[in-house]
């Protein structure tokens, strides 16, 4: 793949058509500590890059968070114009859920849910464990685990609605996160138990992560994965934006919001 580095002051429309050629087809972006930092709001300079690389290519954002989060974190500051919201594509619930603009409004494409007997074992095993882990001990800020429109159960180590100064402090090396998942990859074999996020766990069916619905994206968009440049923070082995790589992907590692704001610029533009 060819790169030009420019600087964005120097960019005009003109020059910016002229670039497709050399760019992917598709950015997709993991949300939290991605575009943006954990449950907050994408920031101004956030929504300025997003809008210049509209101009150019089709964007994806994946995450374990709801159409709701997707709205109250993104789609509310960056207001995006018809034109802009049609080369937008939503995948929610860690891609259990597409949604696309068509007909002046946002879409569901498809939805992977999950059967009540599966909800409640999840549940159970999550709160086995946290009670191992005195995790019921801490304090807890809304829903400690959450049913994501019964496509995804996710567990928020404080809390869903922790802020974001309590939030990060919850498990910062992964480890209390890393010991929850063994104990649920036993409880749960037939589910999928990943980390994400800053202090979270998601379950989903068997098969379904983010490369679940990378491909159904591929398919239902008729690209090829060389289309396609992914970038998120979570890409180790045991993160949630792994299985993106483990496609074969082309992915860059991440360590914030402005730092992806700097791998737009250095590498795509």
């Amino acid at each position: 793949m060819n790169y030009i580095i420019i600087v964005f002051d120097t960019l005009d429309n003109d020059f910016i058509t002229s670039l497709s050629e050399f760019m992917k087809k598709i950015v997709i972006f993991d949300l939290d500590n991605t575009l943006a930092e954990s449950k907050q709001k994408i920031q101004y300079n956030m929504v300025e890059t997003l809008k210049l690389l509209l101009q150019s290519v089709m964007i994806g954002i994946i995450s374990g968070g709801s159409f709701d989060q997707f709205k109250k974190q993104v789609l509310e500051e960056l207001q995006p114009s018809e034109n802009e919201a049609s080369r937008i594509h939503l995948l929610p619930t860690s891609g259990t859920q597409y949604y696309r603009y068509l007909n002046n409004q946002w879409t569901l494409i498809y939805k992977v849910g999950m059967e009540e007997d599966d909800i409640n074992k999840i549940w159970e095993a999550l709160e086995k464990v946290i009670k191992e882990e005195g995790i019921n001990k801490m304090v807890c800020f809304g829903e400690r685990i959450e049913n994501r429109g019964n496509s995804q159960i996710t567990f928020s180590g404080y809390g869903q609605s922790a802020p974001l100064d309590i939030k990060s402090k919850f498990d910062p090396d992964k480890s209390i996160r890393l010991r929850m998942k063994q104990k649920l990859d036993q409880l749960l074999p037939e589910f999928n138990v990943r980390i994400g996020g800053t202090s979270s766990i998601d379950i989903t069916k068997p098969g379904i992560d983010k490369s679940f619905g990378i491909n159904r994206l591929i398919e239902h968009l008729g690209l090829q994965k060389n289309d396609i440049l992914y970038i998120g923070d979570e890409l180790e082995e045991a993160g949630n934006d792994y299985p993106v790589k483990s496609m074969g992907i082309e992915c860059i590692k991440t360590t914030g919001p402005a730092n992806t704001i700097e791998i737009i610029k250095n590498f795509i533009f």
